[in-house]
């Protein structure tokens, strides 16, 4: 693995190494079925070997981010007003049930942390983004509480125009106000109660 490599390219390459692996892995077969056709002492390859249990920790991990990657590129085109919470919740909770089942390898071990590393951060990114996602959908947040949820983001949130979808509010990165907003959601169950 290079280090420093984005996620995205990693996979990438990931899918290219896929198939000149498979090619390298039928000849090793070929080749030790001829030794052993001929009575031959079968040629060990421990790289080969190591590079196949990587190789399977990757797919893995790689399939997991691509995962969790096309599934928030997909929430970003739909209409504000048609989001479906729940569903939402309930693919993060499965990303993030997914991400706790991986290897302990992927989570230690030098080449395969900082990947592992990437994909825990945008998992946990788009976690803290949900909850307020879903507040926002609520009755109790009026056209003051989107005004000044805007003002904190530091980005115009038209919220009542038709082609106002959920990209624009991952692009607001509420995650970083999120202390802020939930003051807000806070104040705005007082008031609505």
């Amino acid at each position: 693995m290079v280090p420093g490599l984005p996620p995205k390219v990693a996979s990438d390459r990931l899918a290219q190494f896929k198939d000149m692996f498979a090619d390298r892995n039928r000849k090793y077969e070929m080749y030790s079925l001829g030794e052993r056709l001929f009575g031959l002492p079968v040629t060990e390859y421990p790289e080969l070997l190591q590079l196949q249990r990587d190789f399977k920790l990757l797919e893995r991990l790689y399939g997991l981010y691509n995962d969790v990657i096309n599934t928030i590129a997909g929430y970003e085109n739909i209409p504000w007003e048609k989001i479906d919470i729940e569903k939402m919740n309930q693919e993060v909770t499965d990303f993030q049930t997914r991400q706790k089942k991986m290897p302990k390898q992927l989570r230690e071990q030098e080449p395969f942390r900082q990947a592992f590393e990437d994909l825990t951060q945008v998992i946990t990114d788009f976690g803290t983004t949900l909850p307020l996602l879903t507040e926002l959908k609520k009755p109790y947040v009026l056209d003051r509480h989107w005004d000044r949820v805007s003002k904190a983001c530091g980005v115009e949130l038209d919220w009542k125009n038709p082609d106002f979808k959920v990209k624009n509010l991952l692009d607001a990165n509420l995650a970083r106000v999120k202390d802020e907003v939930e003051v807000l959601f806070t104040a705005a169950i007082y008031i609505y109660c």
